[in-house]
């Protein structure tokens, strides 16, 4: 009888069924779940259960990794995402994982260079974008930051014509106008009516001395928005580059229709008005943009100018005094005070404003023959000359 139990418990637990063992993915599975939970220690367990089991397992390697980072233990995550690599050098996510570790242990230009494989392995990746524009951020790198973060938002989505046109204007505000006209050529192929992306595309160009291109672009802007003010403007400018002065004040009158408030048109045209010998209408212009705005250093410097060349030298040198207080780094209205100071013959006043001058501008010619002159009248024979012969070099020996 006994016999016979034995055999049917033996019977009954073969009928029973048996629980499978976790695999590796299962553990992997159970790891992330329990990290979603914000269980780090458990989720680590896990994770080297399932390490154990398969330790070619990148992914779970990788996962470790990520768990460690969170509990702060970054040398060990470092160790973790490294050798996730090594299994799977094309693996994105562990070369993004290494990034944030490394920003974490302050290694940033580390963090930067893993962000770039990560982002090689995967232009689209949202997270080594954003990754890589926190990195330059600790780098002090603020333009690069803001790079990356509108090309995180062009990889995931390339038909966002804003971010096209955000990093126009980035790469244009730091000088690289060659790469910010392709932005702004994709900006505008998305979103052709987007005027802002011409008015932009033209300013870039005149930056590169491009100014008939320049001009076409804020025609189209002013096509698609006629009461555009900055692309009048802008217009006007590249014009009166050209020497196109009476087009120009033409613009400037536009956009002085459309706001008569806006002080940049007033002291454009001013500045026009006064390259076309209208002084007394120059003045008018440079007084409305300061009475628009009182604190515009530039208009005061070109009023200074318009006095000078009126021969009203105490104005001017009131006009520039406040030019100067506004903005001490004004060259022209330190040249401007000197002239003026030099032709009431106060010449030991005149020379430190042209000095003061040139130490702001090296390359301004004017500052350096109205010193030769100043030298000159004084009987400094010798540096005179050296003023002069400065001014000639600038010039290419042409007449300044």
């Amino acid at each position: 009888m006994r016999f016979i139990l034995i055999i049917l418990s033996f019977i009954l637990a073969s009928a029973l069924p048996v629980q499978c063992q976790d695999t590796a993915q299962d553990l992997l599975d159970q790891g992330e779940a329990l990290k979603n939970l914000g269980r780090y220690d458990q989720a680590l367990l896990a994770l080297d259960e399932a390490i154990e089991m398969d330790p070619g397992n990148s992914r779970a390697w990788n996962s470790k990794c990520s768990a460690l980072d969170i509990l702060g233990r970054y040398d060990e995550a470092l160790q973790a995402c490294d050798e996730a690599i090594r299994l799977d050098p094309d693996f994105e996510g562990a070369w993004c994982s290494k990034g944030l570790v490394l920003i974490n242990l302050s290694r940033y230009k580390e963090a930067e260079m893993a962000f770039d494989e990560a982002i090689r392995l995967n232009p689209e990746s949202g997270l080594a974008w954003a990754g890589k524009s926190l990195a330059l951020a600790y780098q002090g790198k603020l333009f690069g930051s803001i790079e990356a973060l509108y090309d995180a938002a062009i990889s995931s989505d390339p038909g966002n014509a804003s971010a096209w046109l955000g990093k126009a204007d980035l790469l244009s505000g730091i000088g690289k106008y060659q790469e910010s006209l392709k932005a702004y050529d994709e900006a505008i192929r998305l979103d052709p009516a987007a005027s802002e992306a011409w008015n932009s595309k033209g300013v870039a160009l005149d930056m590169m001395g491009r100014f008939e291109e320049g001009i076409a672009a804020y025609d189209q802007a002013i096509s698609i928005n006629s009461s555009y003010v900055e692309a009048w403007t802008n217009k006007g400018v590249a014009l009166a580059f050209l020497g196109r002065m009476d087009e120009a004040i033409k613009c400037y009158e536009e956009a002085i229709r459309l706001d008569n408030k806006y002080e940049l048109a007033w002291h454009n045209k001013g500045n026009a008005l006064y390259q076309t010998g209208r002084y007394s209408e120059s003045i008018a212009a440079y007084d409305e943009a300061i009475r628009q705005k009182p604190d515009y250093a530039e208009a005061w410097s070109g009023k200074g100018s318009v006095l000078l060349a009126l021969g009203r030298y105490e104005e001017a040198i009131k006009a520039s005094d406040e030019a100067i207080f506004l903005n001490p780094s004004l060259a022209q209205s330190w040249n401007n005070k000197g002239s003026a100071l030099g032709e009431l013959g106060r010449l030991d006043q005149a020379l430190p404003c042209f000095e003061q001058a040139i130490q702001l501008d090296q390359r301004y010619v004017k500052a350096w023959i109205n010193k030769g002159i100043l030298l000159q009248a004084q009987g400094k024979t010798s540096e005179a000359e050296s003023a002069f012969a400065i001014a000639a070099e600038l010039t290419g020996g042409q007449e300044p």
